[in-house]
């Protein structure tokens, strides 16, 4: 369930500059005179230091959002873990409940990111 996915979101990877993430594709061959790189997503985090944001906590955010489809990537990837171990916890109770905890959060975050 969990390692299935169809992005609906600007495939990664995304690049920060700054308080400014791209997300950057290869969309042509240089030695034929087309265009190497082209931008399919862009989005500035503006600091709000009216609203009592700092310019550090305006980097942090951009960090987080260019690092959004790594993350999501691997959350498929430790949800699919999970998944598997399932049966070989059957007789162990503390980790199956703490497994079935992870799951539960890898899922709902999941859902957080692909979900409308």
């Amino acid at each position: 369930m969990a390692t299935e996915t169809k992005n609906q979101h600007t495939a990664g990877p995304w690049v920060r500059a700054g308080l400014s993430i791209y997300a950057l594709h290869h969309n042509g061959d240089y030695r034929k005179g087309e265009p190497v790189m082209v931008n399919r997503f862009y989005t500035h985090v503006d600091t709000c230091e009216n609203q009592g944001g700092t310019p550090e906590e305006a980097e942090a955010n951009a960090r987080l959002i260019a690092a959004a489809p790594d993350l999501l990537a691997a959350l498929y990837l430790v949800a699919g873990r999970l998944e598997r171990m399932e049966p070989y916890l059957e007789f162990q109770t503390v980790q199956r409940a703490l497994n079935q905890s992870a799951l539960s959060a890898a899922r709902a975050a999941i859902a957080k990111a692909t979900s409308a």
